[in-house]
């Protein structure tokens, strides 16, 4: 549907170790099929740590049948966007939580 837009991600990071010794990952978004400027956010993920990044998004209006992508880039294997299974009554961790939800009153 056409309008205007607003992406909320997070993303669960976990470097594992052993991957190598960088520790950057980058968040960034694709609006079809390309980069859209001044979007990415970047954090270091020391080894044996886990991390979480929140990407808030709102970009120009879309028309029908345009998409967003989430992408993201490490400069190191062993990092990675990590799903934490359930454990007694704790629920699952997921590796991504993304929302979109129109804006009201804008085109």
């Amino acid at each position: 549907t056409p309008g205007t837009y607003l992406l909320t991600a997070t993303l669960q990071l976990h470097n594992n170790g052993g991957g190598g010794s960088g520790e950057s990952f980058y968040t960034f978004i694709r609006y079809n099929g390309v980069a859209y400027a001044d979007s990415s956010l970047y954090v270091l993920v020391p080894n044996g740590n886990y991390d979480v990044v929140t990407l808030n998004f709102v970009g120009q209006s879309q028309n029908a049948n345009d998409y967003i992508e989430i992408m993201w880039e490490t400069d190191n294997l062993a990092i990675s966007v990590e799903h934490l299974p359930s454990v007694g009554a704790r629920p699952a961790v997921p590796s991504v939580i993304a929302t979109l939800t129109r804006v009201p009153g804008r085109p």
